[in-house]
């Protein structure tokens, strides 16, 4: 019990270089990079999900509109994590962004804040610095996609394995389609069993995994199984 409330205590805030995020995709998970305009705040969610525990808050800093991603600006609350992105445009003079800058601003400014672990997702060598000051807390680590430099693996507390998100994606992105499925079938009424096991035999990741422990596992919140009437109740479906 102790040990679940200070996990429930712990604040994580993770720092995302998204234009470094999604160069490093390519090639690695071409799906995921020519994509992340369609399930941006699914990714991030699900990001956060599997790195992270207790509070989070997760800061992305990118040229947003050169990936289509104007609309996401600004701070979201989803289920896993608190969102802020923030917008930062090519600089006509240097044909740069100041996303390394600021994000950096960002991380000496929640230094100071009680912040039991930060995640910083980027493979760009000019976060070690600031990395190497705060290596000496133990709090730092580092998620990258793709190569990153040995000087900035050694700057921080910890490399983070980058394969247990690109290996839960094929799944993940069933479950979406699977999702909007149901979006539309429930819209309608009661889903009916038949066209849910049609979901389940397409879509499935696990086949070992039982139809209603299928059905209950896209989200027990909004799903409720009724074994009398062989169907699902849309009661809870918000």
């Amino acid at each position: 019990m102790n040990k679940l409330l200070k996990r429930l205590k712990q604040k994580t805030v993770v720092y995302i270089d998204l234009d470094n995020m999604i160069s490093g995709l390519i090639g690695y998970d071409d799906m995921l990079s020519s994509n992340i305009n369609l399930h941006f705040l699914e990714y991030i969610n699900e990001l956060a999900h599997t790195y992270c525990e207790g509070k989070v808050v997760v800061n992305v800093y990118g040229y947003l509109q050169h990936h289509n991603l104007n609309s996401f600006e600004g701070n979201h609350k989803l289920e896993s994590c608190e969102l802020n992105v923030v917008d930062t445009p090519v600089l006509s003079d240097t044909k740069h962004t100041d996303a390394d800058y600021l994000l950096i601003e960002k991380i000496n400014e929640d230094e100071k804040c009680e912040v039991n672990k930060m995640i910083l997702v980027t493979s760009d060598v000019g976060f070690m610095h600031v990395c190497q000051r705060l290596k000496t807390s133990g709090s730092v680590s580092l998620l990258s996609f793709g190569y990153h430099a040995k000087e900035l693996a050694d700057s921080v507390s910890q490399v983070l394995n980058s394969d247990l998100f690109i290996k839960k994606f094929p799944d993940f992105i069933s479950r979406i389609k699977v999702r909007r499925l149901l979006d539309s079938e429930l819209s309608k009424g009661k889903l009916s069993i038949s066209f849910a096991r049609r979901l389940f035999n397409k879509y499935k990741a696990d086949s070992t995994m039982p139809l209603r422990q299928f059905l209950l596992s896209l989200n027990p919140k909004e799903l409720t199984y009724v074994p009398k009437v062989q169907g699902i109740s849309p009661t809870h479906y918000k």
